[in-house]
Formats: C-alpha cells, sequence, structure tokens
C-alpha cells in the first residue's frame, strides 16, 4: 500500500513539472515572437527615419482622426505599419507578462514588467512624436530609448528562461 503512494506522489510530481515545464515554453515561444516583432519594428522605424519624407506642420496635428489622415495623406504606409506592429508588440508584451507571472520565477517578472512599460513609453512618444508634426526630438529619443530597453529586456527574459527551464529539466 505504501508503494501506490509513493507511485501516486512521484506522479504527481512529474505531472507539475510538466506542467511548469510547458509554462516555459509557452513563455518562449512568445517571447521569440516578440523579439521578430520588434525585429521588424527596428527596420521599420529606420526606414521611415532615413527615408520617410514626412510632410511639415507649423502646428501639432492634433487628436486621433487627424493624426491618421495626415499620415495616410503623406504617402507613409510603413509608418502606419510601424504604428500597427508596435500596438501589436503592446499585446504580445502583455501576454508575455502573463505567462512570465505564471512561471513565479521574479526575474522573469520583473523584466516582463520593465518591457511592457518601456514599451509604453515608447507607444506614447511616438504617438506624441507625430502629432508634433515630426519635429520634436526628445519624442523621438524617448521612443528609441524605451524601445531598445524593451528589446533588451525581452532578449534578457528568453535567456532566463532557457537557463530556468534547463535547471528543470536537471
Amino acid at each position: 500500500m505504501k508503494r501506490v503512494g509513493k507511485m501516486q506522489q512521484k506522479y504527481s510530481e512529474t505531472s507539475r513539472l510538466a506542467g511548469i515545464a510547458n509554462e516555459y515554453h509557452r513563455l518562449r515561444n512568445f517571447l521569440m515572437a516578440t523579439l521578430g516583432l520588434l525585429f521588424l519594428q527596428f527596420l521599420l522605424g529606420m526606414w521611415a527615419n532615413l527615408f520617410a519624407v514626412f510632410p511639415s506642420y507649423s502646428q501639432p496635428l492634433g487628436q486621433g482622426l487627424v493624426v491618421g489622415l495626415a499620415i495616410l495623406q503623406s504617402g507613409l504606409p510603413v509608418v502606419i505599419i510601424h504604428a500597427i506592429n508596435g500596438l501589436l508588440i503592446l499585446a504580445f508584451m502583455i501576454v508575455n507578462l502573463i505567462f512570465a507571472r505564471r512561471t513565479k520565477r521574479k526575474a522573469l517578472s520583473y523584466l516582463g514588467i520593465i518591457s511592457l512599460l518601456s514599451l509604453i513609453i515608447a507607444v506614447y512618444s511616438g504617438y506624441h512624436f507625430v502629432q508634433s508634426g515630426w519635429v520634436n526630438n526628445i519624442y523621438s529619443y524617448s521612443m528609441a530609448t524605451g524601445f531598445i530597453v524593451a528589446m533588451l529586456s525581452t532578449f534578457f527574459s528568453l535567456l532566463i528562461s532557457y537557463k530556468y527551464s534547463f535547471t528543470l529539466a536537471h
């Protein structure tokens, strides 16, 4: 009878470890996808920075629809894709944070929070950079800084998730 209890205990421990390994696997998949989107974001942003001709405005553009119409009229589809990709990355960062919290590892949770907050700063700065008529370089700089912090913290999250899953396996 004791032997059955030990086997059940061993089986439940194996199931628990398999569940944790599955959480790390999902987190790693989303982190890799997020890094791919961040790389695309970098390429789109550099293309817009180097080759796009932004319309000049003497006053800020205003809110919402006015900004969208100005971008559409400027013939800058790369900037539109850049903005949409940024919002998609924001959604991925939220999912990454949820998966990181499920692993119960503080380092992954903290990096997930840093990634999300820095990306929020990048999105906010990008929005206000466009609203300024593409002339306020402080917003451009803070957009780039938020981006690079988000990319680095996402990369470090991926490295740490591999480290934890490796120690889980051994």
